[in-house]
């Protein structure tokens, strides 16, 4: 069984959901797109508009610059982590013992939580939301 994965395209306006050979774009200058998880693999959904959400329940909000930045996003199955990344930060050198990275990045429990992202024109908006119980009636 093959995982699904993310990622940006290299504009930053579109996320895409690889699924089973397939790349499922979703446009994120409109409503976004939500990432969150299902049955065990990473899924995504278009957001809900931006006036749906209810502050009181966000997590975090984050607007981060994409003017002179190339940001990307990836998926870790093993422990749930959706990860935004400053492609252009990614450290290939040799990590010294005691050194800390400079590299920009920032890490969603997707166990807990789901991320909506955004393309305003110079940022990308990231909002975080707790996971909502669906119970049967």
């Amino acid at each position: 069984m093959s995982s699904n994965s993310i990622t940006l395209s290299t504009d930053m306006n579109t996320l895409y959901l690889i699924d089973d050979e397939r790349a499922i774009p979703f446009d994120l200058t409109s409503r976004g797109a939500t990432v969150g998880v299902i049955a065990g693999e990473v899924s995504v959904v278009t957001a809900r508009p931006t006036g749906k959400i209810v502050e009181s329940k966000l997590l975090d909000r984050k607007d981060i610059p994409v003017v002179g930045n190339q940001w990307t996003v990836m998926y870790n199955n093993d422990n749930k982590l959706f990860h935004v990344v400053g492609a252009l930060d990614i450290e290939l050198t040799r990590i010294e013992i005691g050194k800390e990275s400079k590299s920009k990045s920032m890490m969603f429990d997707l166990s807990r939580t789901t991320v909506t992202i955004r393309r305003a024109k110079e940022s990308l908006t990231i909002e975080v939301l707790p996971i909502t119980q669906v119970t049967k009636a």
